[in-house]
């Protein structure tokens, strides 16, 4: 059997893969992506790592070498894929024993301990000068237009960096690419060097993130080139969090890239910037993420990324893995020409939106409202059945003219996923219910609207 194992590692997987009608591209970090062929899917999630000859779908959960996909593909035995893949097995028929693939545990054991950190703010004259050294960056990144085309490449125009005040610290000269300041006029502790002399603090040239709260500063991330990104010391470690309110969160581990996903699909997800994927959810986001209905976790598929997701399924079951179909990171991804607003309109589960735009139709006037008045007892069995479904939900129904929602608990959406996602659909993807819908001159709706 070794000799066999060894045989189906020389085969090029890839090559079966794309022999199979697949059409895979360059993931990044030596994967290749393509639409899984064992499951309908719109957003590429089969993956085929290079390095170890194996594939995974992160949609239907199935991986394993060439031969496990020959099975998987065609139905097929053991013998018979060896067959297909002209391996000799001598007349002998081995077992096959499933390969192990680097797939996040669907069986978990129980979760460590985690009790998210509630973070301080830093102290009163660290945010002084934090916010006056963000806003003189601020001022020197619009002077610096190689740094500006770079951020449009990866989806950050101009508005973008005024919303979110990014900057660029040019430092003293290109002798001296940095600023060092004293710590304590920066309302830091002394620290003292090997030698004994103070150290400074050290604001190295590079790209200034900052963590803002109002008109406040509260951390200063810089990517410069060493460290890659370097956080100025006494910087509040609050995770950055967009539209934490939403019901879906997307989870990734560039600040820069929640900053751009938010600005080009802010009305489909909130964002969290984890700045590196060894990084746990603090207070504040934890908080979030428990509210949230659907979570998708998008960090970098490596050694670090995999041990990550690993934790996340363990500590947030409704935390679902969705690589990107293009590039290693939403930012490769956005470069790439991938829409990513759809990527992760992708990820909902079958049947679940969470608001969409209503069917536009007239104001309702005394007129129209009498030819538009549903006839009582005249009841579509899908309306039927979203009666009965809010009759004991605290769910309602808000119809106005340009807008069609649901309205309901994140709590109790958590607690009742499967009844929640049910009458989502039947409120905006059931036709029958559309059109009652739109016949009822009500703003808010509830059951006893359906029943009339």
């Amino acid at each position: 059997m070794d000799n066999v194992a060894e045989k189906i590692r020389d085969i090029d997987l890839a090559g079966v893969v794309a022999d199979a009608g697949v059409v895979l591209k360059n993931g990044g970090g030596g994967r290749l992506v393509g639409l899984c062929p064992l499951h309908g899917e719109k957003t590429p999630s089969f993956t085929v790592y290079k390095a170890k000859n194996s594939f995974y779908c992160f949609g239907c959960g199935v991986g394993g070498d060439a031969a496990e996909f020959l099975m998987k593909l065609h139905g097929i035995g053991f013998p018979e894929a060896l067959k297909r893949l002209g391996i000799d097995t001598g007349g002998m028929l081995p077992r096959k024993k499933p390969m192990r693939v680097p797939a996040v545990k669907k069986e978990s054991p129980p979760p460590e301990t985690f009790d998210p950190v509630v973070y301080g703010r830093p102290d009163k004259l660290w945010i002084e000068k934090a916010t006056k050294f963000a806003g003189w960056c601020h001022e020197r990144l619009y002077e610096n237009k190689d740094q500006l085309d770079w951020l449009a490449d990866r989806g950050i125009g101009r508005k973008v960096v005024a919303k979110y005040r990014l900057g660029w610290n040019p430092g003293e000269s290109d002798e001296k690419p940095q600023f060092f300041r004293h710590r304590h006029s920066w309302g830091l502790p002394d620290e003292l060097k090997p030698n004994g002399k103070k150290k400074m603090l050290w604001l190295p040239r590079g790209l200034v993130i900052p963590l803002v709260d109002g008109d406040n500063v509260l951390r200063l991330r810089i990517r410069a080139d060493k460290p890659r990104y370097y956080v100025v010391p006494g910087s509040s470690m609050n995770l950055m969090v967009i539209n934490g309110d939403h019901r879906c969160l997307t989870v990734v581990e560039s600040e820069l890239d929640a900053i751009m996903l938010s600005s080009v699909a802010n009305d489909v997800s909130g964002y969290v910037g984890l700045g590196s994927s060894h990084a746990k959810p603090d207070s504040t986001v934890d908080y979030h993420l428990k509210r949230s209905s659907h979570i998708v976790l998008a960090l970098d598929y490596d050694d670090a990324g995999i041990k990550a997701m690993d934790w996340w399924a363990q500590h947030y079951p409704r935390a679902k893995v969705w690589p990107l179909p293009d590039g290693k990171d939403p930012g490769d991804a956005f470069a790439a020409g991938v829409d990513l607003r759809e990527w992760v309109l992708a990820s909902y589960p079958d049947g679940w939106y969470l608001q969409r735009s209503w069917r536009k139709r007239p104001p309702v006037t005394k007129k129209n409202l009498v030819v538009k008045k549903n006839i009582p007892g005249d009841r579509p069995g899908a309306v039927a059945e979203l009666a009965d479904l809010m009759r004991e939900s605290p769910v309602a129904i808000v119809s106005r003219r340009d807008q069609l929602k649901i309205v309901s608990p994140n709590e109790w959406n958590y607690k009742n996923w499967e009844k929640f996602g049910r009458i989502s659909q039947l409120v905006y993807f059931t036709e029958d219910v559309f059109d009652y819908l739109s016949g009822l001159s009500r703003e808010k709706i509830t059951w006893k609207d359906l029943n009339a």
